[in-house]
């Protein structure tokens, strides 16, 4: 695993690391959830739309809201809340590239190097917050949204778990969910080489369409 420290997240040279790359936070568009690659329409589509982006200045959809900046400014909290609970120790990866296939990688909120774990931090705002934090069963919905994002990480990294964080400004109480390697991480992990020959085949096709060398 390449590691870039020096990238700042959130930042015009993290946005540039990450163009035209499969990450964590799009794998659910290119593998099913049953650890397969997806052959569907919207798979080429989301593909060939991330290859262009790279290429061509196209427009930009979501940029973010008021959840997602709220989420954000709480995130280092609740990692703090998560070193006090655990006595763990997180450092702060910029972007994780596969060494073997460089177009995979992911934005770590957190690696816990000693454990060879990772961290996924979310600070949802009150209604999803509440309604995560009084569920009660083994498959949280909430947590459910972000499965691929971290068995793709575990895949991509060689991790043996990934710590699901949540909380909320309102309550003193940080939530962690420990998410194990398991039989689906072990098939994502491999099939990155099929990801990236299906990658590196409609690049090329991209490139001989518009005449890029």
């Amino acid at each position: 695993m390449l590691i870039h420290w020096d990238i700042i997240q959130n930042t015009p040279e993290w946005d540039q690391m990450r163009l035209g790359k499969i990450t964590a936070s799009a794998a659910s568009k290119f593998i099913t959830a049953t650890g397969k690659l997806s052959t569907s329409a919207a798979a080429e589509s989301a593909m060939q739309l991330l290859i262009l982006k790279s290429i061509f200045e196209i427009e930009e959809g979501f940029k973010g809201n008021a959840a997602t900046e709220h989420g954000h400014g709480y995130e280092p909290e609740v990692i703090r809340g998560f070193e006090i609970d655990t006595s763990e120790q997180v450092t702060f990866p910029g972007f994780c590239q596969h060494e073997e296939f460089p177009e995979i990688g992911y934005s770590p909120d957190g690696h816990i190097f000693e454990k060879n774990e990772g961290v996924e931090v979310k600070s949802p705002q009150l209604p999803a917050f509440t309604a995560h934090a009084l569920y009660e069963g083994d498959k949280d919905p909430y947590v459910a949204q972000y499965l691929m994002q971290m068995r793709f990480s575990m895949a991509v990294s060689g991790f043996d778990a990934w710590n699901f964080c949540v909380g909320n400004p309102a309550s003193e109480k940080v939530f962690r969910h420990r998410i194990e390697r398991d039989e689906i991480t072990e098939k994502i992990a491999l099939l990155l080489p099929e990801l990236s020959k299906k990658y590196r085949s409609t690049q090329a096709a991209i490139f001989k369409l518009y005449k890029i060398q």
